[in-house]
C-alpha cells in the first residue's frame, strides 16, 4: 500500500518505476557508496504523486531514505556536499533582523549559522541529524541540537524556521510541516528551499544520482509548494527560484543533445560545442527553489 506523505491517504497516482540495481550502480560509480542496505529490498523504485498536494514521491520512502551513516558516508566522499554560500543563503538574508529567533532545520556544518552570526543575531538555534556535521557546528560555538524537530522541546517559539535543502530527505514531511508550524510564532515566517524539479537539470534527467533515493524521496516544485500552503493554512509570501549558472546551463544542453543524438553523439557535440551554446541559452531555471510562508 503506498501512502502519501502529506495526506497519508491512499489518493496517490504511479507515475512510473526506476530501475534499483541502475541507481545503485550510480551511487558505486559517482560517490563510491554501497546503497543496497537502504534499496536491496526493493527491484524497482515506484515515484508517485499525491492527489491532494501534487507532490512526486519515490515508494517505501520511510524505509529508504538515507539514514546517519548514509549521509557521514556521503560528506566524506563528495567533499563539496555542505556548501560554504548557496544561492538560498542570500536570497532570504533580507528577512531577517537583530532581533529575530531563529531556528535552522538541517544545519549542516553550519556555514548558514556563520551568516546569522555576522548580522549580530543572537537567538540562533540550529537542528542536525548527521551527528558528524552537528559537532563540527558545536565546534565552532553554534547551538545546534543533534536531533529531528520531532523531538524538539515546545516551550520556545520562534519568529523564523528555515531549512536549506532538508525537506527532499524527509521521508516524515508532514510531522516536521506540522511541528515548525506549531513552533512559530503568529505572523512567523517558514522557509523551505528544496530541488526545483521543473528545472531542466531535473526533468531532463530521472536518474540524475542525488536526486534519487536514499538521497532524495520527496521531488518538489513550484506547484507543490504552493499547494501545501493551502493543506497547512499557511500564507505564500514569495516564491525564488535560482537561475542556472553557466556550469548547469552547460549540463541542461548536453542533456538536450543526448536525448536528440544519443548518449555517444550527444556527448561529442556537446564537448565541442558547449563553450559557445551554454553563454546564448538565455535565462533558465537552476537547481533550486525557495518558497517563503507566514503563519496565520
Amino acid at each position: 500500500m503506498i501512502l502519501s506523505p502529506i495526506t497519508h491517504s491512499e489518493e496517490v497516482v504511479h507515475i512510473k518505476d526506476l530501475d534499483t540495481n541502475k541507481i545503485i550502480d550510480l551511487y558505486r560509480r559517482d560517490f563510491g557508496i554501497d546503497v543496497i542496505p537502504e534499496l536491496g529490498n526493493f527491484p524497482q523504485i515506484g515515484m508517485y504523486q499525491c492527489k491532494s498536494s501534487l507532490l512526486r514521491f519515490y515508494a517505501h520512502y520511510e524505509e529508504i531514505a538515507g539514514q546517519d551513516a548514509f549521509y557521514c558516508q556521503l560528506a566524506q566522499k563528495y567533499t563539496s556536499y555542505y556548501s560554504e554560500d548557496k544561492w538560498e543563503f542570500n536570497a532570504v538574508l533580507p528577512y531577517f533582523n537583530k532581533k529575530s529567533k531563529v531556528l535552522e532545520i538541517g544545519s549542516g556544518n553550519g556555514f548558514f549559522l556563520d551568516k546569522l552570526k555576522k548580522l549580530q543575531i543572537k537567538d540562533i538555534t540550529g537542528l542536525e541529524i548527521s551527528s558528524d556535521a552537528a559537532k563540527t557546528c558545536q565546534q565552532k560555538g553554534h547551538q545546534v541540537i543533534n536531533s529531528p524537530i520531532e523531538e524538539l522541546d515546545e516551550k520556545k517559539t520562534y519568529d523564523i524556521i528555515c531549512s536549506f535543502q532538508i525537506f527532499e530527505h524527509l521521508p516524515n514531511v508532514d510531522a516536521t510541516l506540522l511541528k515548525s508550524i506549531k513552533l512559530l510564532e503568529k505572523d512567523g515566517l517558514l522557509m523551505i528551499s528544496v530541488p526545483n524539479n521543473l528545472s531542466l537539470l531535473f526533468s531532463l534527467d530521472p536518474y540524475h544520482t542525488l536526486n534519487l533515493p536514499p538521497h532524495h524521496v520527496m521531488l518538489w516544485d513550484e506547484i507543490s509548494l504552493r499547494k501545501i500552503a493551502k493543506l497547512y493554512e499557511l500564507e505564500v509570501v514569495d516564491i525564488l527560484k535560482s537561475e542556472a549558472t553557466l556550469s548547469e546551463k552547460s549540463r541542461i544542453y548536453k542533456l538536450q543533445l543526448v536525448g536528440i543524438f544519443g548518449s555517444f553523439f550527444g556527448s561529442i557535440f556537446h564537448t565541442l560545442t558547449r563553450f559557445w551554446a551554454k553563454n546564448l541559452m538565455g535565462q533558465r531555471y537552476g537547481a533550486a527553489i525557495i518558497a517563503i510562508y507566514r503563519k496565520k
